[in-house]
């Protein structure tokens, strides 16, 4: 019985301790998201001004970027904001968390990153919002994303405590990280 237990829970605790091969694979997708941030800078400095054409580039990377890569980059650009970052030991099975961060006040925010070349679906921002109901009134979120945000989607997130970052948003969110780090 015994060791019955201490065999569950030491399976249970290998579950939910990243692998060296997760670790490892972290460590390349933060290192790529980096350069993915200089290699946006340097499409917008092409010209010195923030052009339609630009802007179009810069969509038009992003969402070729692997979806991971989207995540770390997210995160990348919080944390040069001066956000506290908490970043998930996982990618898949994550429950539809990719990180935590705490602005400059404390506020802790949930962050959902998906890298997306059509509409947004709903029921990805349904999870989202109830992920961050469960977690109380002081909890808030960023749905971040590449895509499109559909008027239902955008309805449902202003229900909960979400803001969403579309492409757009997450361009100037990400210049405005180039700035100040």
């Amino acid at each position: 019985m015994v060791l019955g237990v201490v065999v569950f829970i030491t399976g249970l605790y290998a579950l939910t301790q990243p692998s060296v091969h997760q670790s490892q694979r972290h460590g390349r997708n933060q290192a790529t998201a980096r350069r993915v941030l200089a290699r946006l800078a340097e499409i917008r400095h092409q010209t010195g001004s923030q052009t339609d054409r630009q802007v179009v580039r810069q969509i038009a990377y992003l969402r070729k970027i692997d979806p991971y890569v989207v995540e770390e980059l997210v995160l990348e650009a919080f944390e040069r904001q001066g956000y506290r970052v908490a970043r998930n030991k996982r990618y898949s099975g994550d429950g539809g968390l990719d990180g935590q961060v705490w602005d400059r006040n404390g506020q802790r925010l949930l962050v959902q990153s998906k890298r997306y070349n059509g509409p947004v679906r709903r029921e990805h921002m349904v999870q989202f919002s109830q992920l961050i109901a469960g977690q109380g009134s002081q909890v808030g979120g960023y749905f971040i994303h590449t895509g499109r945000t559909p008027k239902p989607v955008a309805l449902l997130a202003q229900t909960g405590n979400v803001t969403i970052l579309d492409v757009a948003r997450l361009i100037a969110f990400i210049e405005e990280a180039g700035a100040t780090h």
